[in-house]
């Protein structure tokens, strides 16, 4: 097995928690990146973006457009409230819908984390993300999906255009593809279920990925017996290709097989991942859509005590401060000590798939190299979607929706000198 070392990033010391020097820092994997990995240096244009938020700098590299020649004066949705698909609802008129607005440019908002207008939204903009909506992704994660991660300095996150997005640049880190020329001895190999969502095959094999399915019983990937994920690594055959050192899973709700992976079988299945130094890919696009057990609701209606629940979790995290979010099945991330694990998280099942938004979290030492692959491939995603999903989830409703988009008023003719607004 390779000698693992630890990785020392000076990105970690920000935002962790009160415990955080008890901590190990996160393992150093970059024996594991691809070739084209290793040779990613960060975009040159992106370095000097920062700058470009100081008053009265002006910008004239990176072909960054005047915004004022953007043609939306105003970018307006009426939004769901979630009153309107809750069954105990308080709301007279639950389905009733909040107007969102979003202005051209918010000259009032000096808060780049706070600011949601067409101006920065739809101009070119850093890999990570929109600062409001990666200000608040990444607030949300650490503090409140995530709390207990173990190690020091806790995760990071980068914005992706969805989850086939984020897997696409999970490859793209870790594999260097393979040809039938090359020596057999350098074929990479994905570790998966024996049932796999389709879209992941896609993606893999033309990079000459080999897909190496693991047993599954009614609890998921299967640790111990023939087949099974300790055998397959254990008895590796070198003659079919390079022992896999990635594994891709959905845990909960698994696409196709449904099935729901116990924190018990995790511990398990990530045990034998940091024996054999296995990057875990943990892609949870239904998360969030976890029911209380039936069995729990039914002895409620029935007046009986609640019967013990059949999956406990025996992960000891912080509460994230949210009972929904606290009663969820932990990933496998607050039993990440190693930092090897790569979670993939989506819009799509929350808000609607065609917004192609979603959210990588990682150690920030991959985190890094996510940015690197971004700054070079999609950028980060649509600000129009980004515009919107931040105004859905930052800003306070508006306080009276105004029925018509007609009535909003226009901005003036744009000044044609670049670079200069219309007098105010």
């Amino acid at each position: 097995m390779a000698s693992l070392s630890y990785r020392d990033d000076s990105r970690q010391g920000a935002g962790g928690l009160s415990d955080d020097d008890d901590k190990p820092l996160p393992l150093d994997f970059t024996h594991h990146y691809s070739d084209t990995t290793k040779s990613r240096n960060a975009s040159k244009i992106k370095a000097i973006y920062k700058f470009f938020q100081i008053p009265g700098i002006l910008n004239i590299a990176g072909g960054l457009p005047n915004a004022q020649f953007f043609p939306y004066d105003t970018l307006e949705a009426q939004a769901a409230k979630p009153e309107r698909w809750s069954p105990s609802s308080g709301s007279s008129n639950p389905s009733a819908p909040n107007h969102i607005t979003i202005p051209h440019d918010d000259s009032t908002q000096k808060d780049l984390l706070q600011k949601i207008d067409l101006a920065t939204a739809l101009q070119y903009g850093m890999a990570q993300g929109y600062p409001p909506l990666l200000g608040w992704i990444r607030q949300f994660t650490r503090d409140h999906l995530h709390p207990g991660v173990p190690y020091k300095g806790g995760p990071e996150v980068v914005l992706t255009c969805g989850s086939t997005d984020g897997f696409a640049k999970a490859l793209n880190l870790f594999v260097t593809p393979w040809r039938t020329t090359d020596p057999i001895s350098s074929r990479p190999g994905l570790l998966c279920e024996t049932y796999v969502y389709t879209n992941i095959t896609n993606q893999a094999t033309p990079l000459g990925v080999q897909m190496v399915p693991v047993k599954t019983d009614e609890s998921g990937m299967a640790v111990s017996g023939p087949g099974g994920l300790e055998d397959v690594l254990a008895n590796w055959d070198s003659s079919k290709g390079k022992r896999p050192h990635l594994m891709y899973t959905v845990t909960l709700g698994h696409n196709p097989t449904g099935i729901l992976l116990s924190v018990e079988r995790k511990k398990e299945i990530y045990a034998i991942c940091s024996k054999y130094d296995v990057i875990i890919i943990e892609d949870e696009p239904y998360w969030y859509l976890q029911f209380p057990e039936a069995s729990s609701l039914e002895a409620e209606s029935r007046g009986l005590p609640p019967p013990p629940r059949s999956s406990p979790s025996t992960v000891t995290t912080p509460s994230s401060g949210f009972p929904f979010l606290d009663s969820l099945t932990p990933s496998f991330t607050p039993l990440d000590t190693d930092g090897r694990v790569v979670r993939l998280d989506t819009f799509s099942k929350t808000v609607a798939p065609g917004c192609r938004l979603g959210w990588i979290t990682a150690q920030p030492a991959l985190i890094e190299r996510f940015e690197r692959i971004t700054e070079a491939t999609t950028q980060q995603p649509s600000g129009f979607v980004q515009a919107l999903i931040s105004k859905l989830l930052i800003s306070p409703p508006h306080p009276s929706p105004t029925p018509s988009f007609s009535l909003f008023s226009h901005r003036p003719p744009p000044n044609h000198q670049a670079g200069n607004r219309p007098a105010s």
